[in-house]
């Protein structure tokens, strides 16, 4: 389906705690900005929501619900043993958080997403092609294309 980056709201995406959300997609199609709209919807202060390009993770916890975050950027990240540097496998497998992985590649042969969520360009200024695709079993009858 095709969204305008300021319609991100209007995407329906069901996320439930423990879900990893693999978000794909070239630069500048919208990774960060649709996680930011994604942990607002939670009741994260948009503000406090910044690129983890640099520092390879952020976590945020909801005010109102007290759930965890994860924001990864994984873009820098070449080998597997930075990631485990950073205690990303310990964070990504926590049950109680909510997981979302940009430029996933790397845990691809050691994670299985719950979701996936692939953006395009599509050549016509802020509008988006995103696919949602829920990987799980108990889930795959919710996708949205």
């Amino acid at each position: 389906m095709q969204y305008q980056l300021s319609e991100l709201s209007q995407l329906p995406i069901d996320l439930q705690t423990g879900d990893i959300v693999f978000l794909r997609g070239n630069l500048g199609t919208g990774k960060t900005t649709l996680t930011q709209e994604l942990l607002t919807r939670q009741g994260i202060d948009r503000s406090l929501i910044k690129s983890p390009t640099y520092t390879y993770f952020q976590k945020y916890t909801s005010p109102s619900t007290h759930q965890t975050y994860f924001h990864f950027d994984l873009y820098r990240i070449e080998e597997y043993d930075v990631f485990l540097n950073i205690w990303g496998e310990e964070y990504l497998m926590d049950p109680m958080a909510i997981k979302f992985v940009e430029w996933p590649e790397l845990l691809e042969h050691t994670f299985t997403p719950d979701i996936e969520i692939q953006l395009s360009d599509t050549g016509a200024g802020e509008t988006r092609d995103i696919q949602v695709t829920y990987t799980a079993e108990w889930r795959k009858s919710g996708n949205i294309n």
